[in-house]
C-alpha cells in the first residue's frame, strides 16, 4: 500500500509506504532491511492522517498538506504517543513492502 502526500509550503508530491497495524493505517517513511535473514521492518510508523481518500488498490491520498515534522519529527509531546510508534513489531518477509 502507499500514500500520496504533500508538505505545507511545499510544491512537490511525495509517495510513502503504508501498512495496516492494530486496525489502522500507518505511514512508513523508513525501512530497515535485514538482508541476511530476508526481512524488512519499519524504523517507525506514523498514523495516516485524515482526511484521506482511498484511490483504489491500497493507494491513499492525503487530502491536505501536512507539516514536515509529521514524518520526521520532532513530534509535539501531546501528540507523540498517538502519532508515532518507534520500532513497531512488524516484519515483512522478502524485503521492503
Amino acid at each position: 500500500m502507499e500514500a500520496t502526500l504533500a508538505f505545507v509550503g511545499g510544491n512537490k508530491i511525495f509517495k510513502c509506504d503504508v501498512v495496516r497495524h492494530e486496525g489502522d493505517l500507518w505511514l512508513v517513511p523508513e525501512w530497515l532491511d535485514n538482508t541476511s535473514e530476508g526481512w524488512s521492518k519499519p524504523a517507525r510508523i506514523i498514523r495516516l492522517p485524515h482526511p484521506r481518500q482511498e484511490s483504489g488498490k491500497g493507494r491513499y491520498t492525503i487530502q491536505r498538506p501536512i507539516p514536515k515534522w509529521y514524518l520526521d519529527g520532532p513530534w509535539p509531546e501531546e501528540l507523540a504517543d498517538k502519532l508515532v510508534v518507534h520500532d513497531p513489531p512488524i516484519r515483512i518477509v522478502g524485503g521492503t513492502a
